[in-house]
């Protein structure tokens, strides 16, 4: 996980609450993409990491960003 951050696949990563859920938020073309990349990664392997719903989001405000 910290390669796939480190190469800019993974955006952001956190908790969810107590209930063990994790919020990745990933930059990616589609679905496909990030469940193949996901499935090699080690978390995934050794299955720490399971994907249960993917979901597009759009950015609208970005700090710092002036348009």
């Amino acid at each position: 996980m910290e390669q796939l951050a480190a190469d800019g696949f993974v955006v952001l990563c956190g908790p969810l609450g107590d209930e063990g859920e994790v919020l990745l938020v990933v930059d990616a073309a589609d679905e496909s993409e990030i469940r193949a990349t996901l499935a090699r990664d080690p978390w995934s392997q050794l299955g720490i990491l399971e994907v249960s719903a993917v979901q597009r989001w759009t950015i609208l405000l970005q700090r710092g960003e002036e348009k």
